[in-house]
């Protein structure tokens, strides 16, 4: 039988090598028969297939069924019931062969499948090709840049205004913005787990930005990866990577066309493997909370974990949802719940305001106060609630005690500066009557006025009301009707001043109705050693490009 013959046999092989062309020799020694045999070692270590030489077998007999066929038949190799037909004795079970078969399919240099049938070529596969060359990809340099990539392309949209995927703390913006932090694979997290090094790697980034400690606290979201599924990531990158290195070399290789087809096509299985793997393995998003205890402060920093459904090639609108419907992250607030928080933490010891701007900064400093997507949620839920008497009051400033541009129970525009106020809705009552009571004063006053010269007529009486509290002799105060400011810039944080000036100045203008604002910026640079040919160049360029009426060098 063919799986009988002692391909071994230095005598026997040198026999059948007579009859083939060069190149076989590597075949025999490496996958078919042998001491330094792939087959022999297999069957060293599966006693199954050892106690009936099985992986031997086989392989001798694919060998003496393909060996002889040339490259160009349409038809090359053995199906699986020929390969039993050689290998199987009275008394045994078929089935060990095609378990034996199916494991040298996945180890074997020179095996070759296709079609439902096997065969020897004297050019290595790249099935084995490529296993060898997944060893030479590390994480750090190869499959961290692939995986990034991807996950970039995953994670994308609001609303996260960024993105940070495996980035150092060091790296992570210190600001009022929601940012998706990505952890890598190796710092992974396990259900039901309350220390695991996802947690670990979040407290760092958390806490620090660098060598300072971090303030806004509450505007980082973590992403991380599945402790039981992350090999799966390590496994399918590699095969990617591999896949497509053969690829790229595939002229030193020498690849037919056949083969160039195979490598092409195993580059897109893994490169839809890998997107598998990436969105059932990053299924984790944690969140820093802390709960209030009975004495008015908080307890230690906890960990909110949700997992997310695996669908879809965005992630972000499914972590977006997760997040809404666990209340991690706010995009529509209501006013009373912005009403418990100021009485919890904000409206006591007698404290009847709070500086809007600090609120908002608060918000995103501290975890035990609830996580919204941005200021305008803020904004519109005091819009809302000021609307009514029920929640609170808000005022664009206080003076000696007295607040400015108060709005309690009716329409107002929120301004969210230095300067607004959110009011405890009992002082905004208390003032609004007090007024009330000084109109009603005021009103009283002038009806006894009109009543004790009753010879006067309507228009009289109208007249002396609206001049009671201003003398005939005082001139009227003419109103203020134009506006000059100008301002130097430091260079170096020029935008970050600008935005602010834009925040509490510009913006002050533009929102009232009527009034035309002109803004203009006047930049002059001076070098003692010149400037180069390509800085002129740019910045000629880019100033005409942005519309500068008057942009130009002059000599000295």
């Amino acid at each position: 039988m063919p799986g009988s013959l002692p391909l071994y046999d230095n005598t026997i092989k040198s026999e059948l090598l007579r009859y083939l062309p060069t190149g076989w020799d590597p075949v025999m020694e490496r996958d078919v028969d042998g001491d330094k045999a792939m087959t022999t070692t297999t069957d060293k270590q599966e006693t199954r297939f050892g106690a009936m030489q099985a992986a031997r077998r086989v392989a001798r007999s694919i060998f003496l069924g393909s060996a002889p066929t040339g490259s160009g038949q349409r038809i090359r190799g053995l199906d699986s019931g020929h390969i039993r037909l050689g290998c199987t004795q009275p008394g045994q079970s078929s089935g060990i062969f095609d378990d034996v078969l199916r494991r040298l399919s996945e180890k074997l240099y020179y095996l070759y499948f296709g079609k439902e049938r096997y065969w020897f070529d004297t050019q290595t596969n790249l099935q084995r090709e490529a296993e060898d060359r997944m060893s030479r990809f590390s994480f750090a340099s190869d499959q961290a840049p692939e995986i990034s990539r991807r996950l970039k392309a995953m994670l994308k949209g609001d609303p996260f205004t960024g993105v940070h995927i495996f980035t150092s703390h060091a790296d992570i913006p210190d600001d009022n913005h929601i940012r998706l932090v990505v952890l890598p694979p190796q710092e992974s997290h396990l259900w039901k787990r309350k220390e695991t090094k996802a947690i670990r790697a979040a407290e760092i980034i958390l806490r620090n930005r660098g060598q300072q400690p971090r303030l806004n606290q509450n505007r980082l979201i973590f992403l991380c990866a599945d402790q039981d599924t992350k090999s799966t990531i390590y496994e399918q990158s590699r095969r990617y990577l591999a896949w497509k290195s053969i690829v790229e070399d595939k002229d030193s290789l020498n690849l037919d066309q056949h083969r160039l087809k195979e490598a092409r096509h195993n580059i897109d299985e893994y490169d839809t493997r890998l997107n598998g793997a990436l969105r059932e393995v990053y299924k984790w998003v944690l969140a820093p909370y802390q709960k209030q205890d009975n004495k008015g402060g908080v307890y230690d920093l906890e960990w909110e974990t949700e997992k997310i459904p695996t669908a879809g090639d965005n992630l972000t609108p499914i972590i977006a949802q997760v997040l809404a419907e666990n209340e991690m992250l706010i995009s529509s607030w209501s006013p009373f719940h912005l009403k418990n928080e100021l009485k919890k933490w904000y409206f006591k010891n007698g404290r009847n305001d709070c500086e809007l701007l600090n609120l908002w900064n608060d918000f995103c400093r501290y975890s035990y106060l609830p996580r919204l997507v941005n200021s305008t949620v803020l904004q519109e839920t005091i819009t809302a609630g000021i609307q009514s008497r029920d929640f609170f009051g808000y005022a664009t400033g206080i003076e000696q005690e007295h607040y400015v541009g108060l709005v309690f129970g009716n329409q107002g525009q929120v301004f969210l500066d230095k300067s607004s106020l959110i009011i405890h809705p009992d002082a905004a009552k208390r003032q609004q009557e007090l007024e009330a009571a000084e109109e009603a004063k005021k009103v009283d006053t002038t009806y006894e006025d009109d009543f004790s010269d009753g010879g006067r007529s309507e228009t009289s009486s109208t007249s002396s009301k609206v001049g009671e509290n201003r003398p005939s002799s005082e001139p009227l105060p003419r109103k203020k009707r134009h506006f000059h400011g100008s301002v130097n810039l430091d260079p170096i944080s020029a935008s970050l001043t600008f935005a602010e000036i834009s925040q509490e100045v510009i913006q002050h203008f533009s929102s009232q109705l009527g009034t035309k604002v002109s803004i203009s910026l006047e930049i002059e640079a001076e070098s003692d050693a010149g400037f180069t040919e390509s800085l002129c160049r740019t910045v000629s360029e880019n100033s005409k490009t942005l519309g500068f009426t008057h942009a130009e060098f002059e000599d000295e």
